[in-house]
Parts: structure tokens; C-alpha cells; sequence
């Protein structure tokens, strides 16, 4: 996960909250499909689908228990941030839009502003 935001200039509480709730149970499982399609009949096997689910469970669990937390926590190290620090940037979604479908303009825009601009 480090590795993926060099470069980003994110603060390094932003690179630990993002690394602790990344999606480390999925990337597990596809690793595992890809071991069990790639290295059919391998010796082991068994162990590695064993400690692989072992794994993702853990990792929910754990997850599950410190996520309130860990998101208070984040979330004053980023009320602490200055003004023009990367995590305090407005971001601007960039979907395409479907018919029947309204994207916000904003993620910073709540449901209320989003319907208000809707019905405007």
C-alpha cells in the first residue's frame, strides 16, 4: 500500500489508516484463486486455502473491532492538518453519467445538496 502513494504527498497517520484498512482480505483470496488455477495438484495446497481463509477472517474480525477507532482517530489527525494538506483537498468525481442516472459534482456534497441541486 506504501508503495502505491509515493508521490501522493499524503502525511504518513494518512499512509498507516490507509494501509490498516486496505483491502487485504480480497488481495488474499485473489492470490489464492490464482495459486489454485496456476499450480493445480501443488503439495500443500490445503494449507495454503486453510491459511488463507484463516487469514481473511482474522482480518475481518480485526478490522470490524478497531474500525470506529482507527476512524476517530483519522479523523482528528486530519481536523489537525492544515488547510492546504493533500487529505484536506476537495475531490471531484469523474463517472461517466448514464441516463436516469444524477452524479454529484463533489464528494464533499451531501445527499440534501445533492437533491436540492437536482430539483433546481
Amino acid at each position: 500500500m506504501e508503495i502505491s502513494l509515493i508521490g501522493t504527498k499524503l502525511h504518513r497517520e494518512t499512509v498507516i489508516f490507509l494501509g490498516w484498512s486496505g483491502p487485504r482480505g480480497l488481495a488474499s483470496v485473489v492470490l489464492l484463486f490464482i495459486a489454485v488455477e496456476e499450480a493445480k495438484g501443488i503439495p500443500g495446497l490445503e494449507t495454503i486455502n486453510l491459511a488463507v481463509i484463516t487469514t481473511v477472517l482474522i482480518s475481518i474480525f480485526a478490522h470490524g473491532i478497531s474500525a470506529g477507532s482507527a476512524g476517530n482517530w483519522y479523523s482528528r489527525i486530519v481536523a489537525a492538518l492544515p488547510d492546504d494538506a493533500p487529505e484536506r483537498r476537495e475531490v471531484k468525481e469523474l463517472l461517466p453519467v448514464h441516463k436516469g442516472f444524477v452524479v454529484a459534482e463533489s464528494m464533499n456534497m451531501n445527499s440534501r445538496e445533492n437533491a436540492a441541486k437536482r430539483n433546481s
